[in-house]
């Protein structure tokens, strides 16, 4: 007998909240269920089934492949579906997660070899995560070609290297990282001679230079909140905090009524992400819209974080809720939805407005809160402005014939 969706919600969400799960992981799924019912009852007036299932999930696949969502987005859609699948199969919502099965499964003996090799290596356990996976990976590749562990030498590694320079090119660091652990491996079990170094044989991979907000852009998305409404004018602010300081959404999100120090004009904090201190200069619209919202607009609450939901029960807002915003808002105005554009190129713009301004390096590395300054590159846009500046003219070259544009 089919079973209502929303019904199958409900066990679903009443199970987590009597597990205790965190109250921020269940609204993640209560709002992801929202559009699953209107979905479930276009299609079969509001019964559960698998072929509903399937086409709501390729809905969501396909929107991975044309970016419109983000990878881990569709991991939560997923999650969410196979709950209420669990409760429509069993009548109990055991809230499993299902494993994702292994794409690469590699010998017995090349699974031993692997586990040696990482055992020999210094890697954290993270890194040696992700490099049985490229292990696993190599093994099979090698194996599809009859080749063994006592086959394996730099010829085999250097086109192993080619093979991945595709399906692998944002991580071939990654890559080489894995092939270096089992080279000295077998170089110290006498297989192969010792390999000091083969980073040199990472491929050249072009990268997409991912395009931070222009100002005009800025402007058009501050201009789409309605703030005369409590919704607007906490975006707003939240919105123009981001792009008038940098601040990571966590920080954001997390950010604290005692932080903010009005007769200074500043926000003093500990980043989330480095755990290192962080002061920020607030500009006189910052403050302006800053306390528009918490005198006017923000719930009353014992909650300490600046910024709470406009719905009871208050609570911390997420930072997939302001992804949601910024998606929001590309749906609303004319703005351009280019690739990995989110609620994360406001720091990028923030650092791109700097380094046009001519702000050192240096500078904007601290204002980003970063504890390298290496770590402020990928946060700098590119600026031909500046870089046409450090063209080479032609005023001492001699010409001695022909011509030039």
């Amino acid at each position: 007998m089919s079973m209502k969706v929303e019904r199958l919600i409900e066990i679903v969400l009443l199970e987590m909240e009597g597990r205790n799960y965190a109250r921020s992981t269940v609204e993640t799924l209560r709002r992801q269920y929202k559009p699953m019912i209107r979905w479930f009852d276009e299609r079969n007036d509001g019964n559960y089934d698998l072929d509903a299932h399937e086409s709501y999930l390729r809905k969501y696949e396909k929107m991975l492949n044309d970016h419109l969502v983000t990878a881990n987005h569709l991991q939560t859609i997923r999650r969410a579906l196979n709950y209420i699948r669990e409760v429509a199969e069993t009548g109990n919502a055991k809230l499993s997660r299902q494993k994702p099965e292994r794409q690469y499964q590699e010998s017995a003996e090349a699974a031993h070899t692997i586990n040696a090799a990482l055992a020999l290596s210094k890697m954290t356990d993270g890194d040696k995560q992700k490099s049985r996976i490229l292990l696993s990976k190599f093994f099979c590749y090698i194996e599809n070609k009859g080749l063994y562990v006592y086959d394996i030498t730099v010829e085999v590694l250097i086109e192993f290297i080619h093979h991945v320079r595709t399906s692998n090119a944002g991580s071939m660091k990654k890559v080489i990282r894995a092939l270096k652990a089992m080279a000295d491996y077998l170089a110290s079990v006498g297989i192969m001679a010792p390999l000091p170094d083969i980073s040199f044989l990472t491929p050249r991979i072009s990268r997409k230079i991912i395009s931070a907000y222009t100002v005009e852009e800025a402007t058009t998305i501050l201009s789409s909140f309605d703030r005369d409404t409590p919704l607007g004018k906490r975006n707003y602010a939240m919105i123009l905090l981001a792009l008038g300081t940098g601040l990571r959404g966590c920080d954001i999100v997390n950010l604290k009524l005692s932080d903010i120090n009005w007769e200074s004009k500043e926000i003093r904090l500990i980043q989330s992400k480095t755990k290192k201190p962080l002061t920020v200069q607030l500009s006189g619209q910052l403050c302006n819209a800053i306390a528009d919202y918490i005198l006017d607009e923000r719930p009353q609450s014992e909650l300490k974080n600046v910024f709470l939901s406009s719905r009871a029960p208050f609570a911390p807002i997420s930072t997939s809720a302001l992804v949601r915003i910024i998606d929001t808002v590309h749906r609303k105005t004319d703005l351009s939805r280019k690739y990995w554009r989110s609620f994360h190129s406001m720091r990028r713009s923030f650092g791109t407005w700097l380094a046009k301004e001519a702000v050192p390096a240096a500078t904007i590395s601290q204002m980003l809160g970063q504890v390298k300054i290496d770590s402020s590159r990928s946060y700098i846009s590119f600026d031909d402005t500046q870089i046409s500046a450090c063209a080479i003219g032609f005023d001492d070259i001699p010409l001695r014939g022909g011509a030039y544009v």
